[in-house]
């Protein structure tokens, strides 16, 4: 009965279901962790929301066992409140004044791009020749997430690299029915890498994407945080 249920909830979510995302965004599995990144998005969420910018965050952190699963976990980072008179970009870098480990930058496509450490990229630099999204894909951002993460060009760079995804392999999320007032992903994309994807789910969303790696054990994750309080 308990998979008959599982099924149920997958396939009425190819239909539009209210929001039920499990990831580690979501879960207080690791209370040091959570602490780090809320510490960080106390200031930073406010700062992007006023500015109307989305942002990226890279990390290299610690791999952390959760019963038989490891987590890649969020650094600890030195915060500070921002300046009054700073805004955007500046403020951003005001309240990671004193970290030495932390590089901050904005592009021309208006993300703002923090990086924690030195995390192992070559994953995001996977080329993905095209993405075709269905409709709830194009609305959730952990639809869309997850599409991406599931593309066979992907899960090829996965096996070549010797890299998996943390956490339980399972995940579920629930979409949202499509309106095309929403903010949305466009049906497909072409010519593009697993990176700059993760950028437009962002810059589409205006939500902050995570990308974190942990070197011990191979392991990466991919996961986003709205603005909204």
């Amino acid at each position: 009965m308990r998979w008959m249920a599982l099924i149920f909830v997958l396939i009425a979510c190819e239909f539009g279901c209210q929001q039920l995302v499990a990831s580690p965004a979501t879960q207080s599995h690791l209370s040091e962790s959570d602490a780090n990144r809320e510490a960080l998005l106390h200031y930073l969420k406010p700062i992007l929301a006023e500015a109307k910018r989305a942002a990226r965050i890279y990390y290299a952190g610690e791999c952390k066992r959760e019963g038989d699963y490891y987590w890649v976990s969020f650094p600890s980072v030195n915060v500070q409140p921002p300046s009054g008179s700073d805004k955007g970009l500046a403020a951003v870098k005001g309240v990671l004044r004193d970290e030495k480990s932390v590089k901050i930058s904005e592009g021309a496509d208006g993300i703002i791009r923090i990086v924690i450490g030195r995390p192992p990229v070559a994953l995001l630099d996977t080329k993905i020749p095209f993405l075709n999204f269905g409709p709830v894909q194009q609305y959730t951002e952990s639809q869309a997430l997850s599409h991406i993460e599931d593309s066979k060009e992907v899960g090829s760079a996965l096996r070549r690299l010797g890299v998996s995804r943390d956490g339980v392999p399972l995940r579920i999320s629930l979409g949202v029915n499509p309106d095309n007032r929403s903010p949305h992903l466009p049906a497909s994309m072409s010519n593009l890498t697993m990176d700059k994807a993760l950028d437009s789910v962002a810059k589409t969303f205006g939500n902050i994407v995570f990308y974190g790696a942990c070197t011990e054990r191979r392991l990466y994750t991919v996961y986003y945080v709205s603005l909204e309080p």
